[in-house]
């Protein structure tokens, strides 16, 4: 079960807690962006912050209050800049087939 450290009947260390609902959730979604890049967990103001990056402002985070939905958030935020990534680099002609929907066509031997 997912806690809150700040409801009335949560008990423990908060980073412990933390920790032990971040690992549940990795192995749970193993190929998810948070199982992937491990973003840093924290507490503030009752609110879970996953972040991977220098800063909130830099970075990607996900912020949630329980540590499941912070980094459920994190997943959705980490996914939707790269998607945003991948279509500027197609619009900018960089993509691995550079724009076209299919590869070259290949002669039969």
């Amino acid at each position: 079960m997912f806690t809150n450290p700040f409801y009335p009947t949560y008990q423990g260390d908060p980073a412990r807690i933390g920790l032990e609902e971040m690992e549940s959730y990795c192995a749970v979604h193993p190929d998810s962006p948070s199982a992937m890049q491990r973003p840093a967990l924290s507490i503030r103001s009752e609110l879970w912050i996953a972040l991977l990056g220098p800063s909130m402002e830099k970075g990607i985070v996900g912020i949630g209050y329980t540590v499941e939905s912070a980094l459920r958030a994190f997943d959705t935020q980490y996914m939707a800049r790269d998607n945003a990534r991948r279509v500027n680099q197609v619009k900018a002609g960089q993509g691995g087939n550079n724009g076209q929907r299919f590869g070259p066509i290949q002669k039969c031997k």
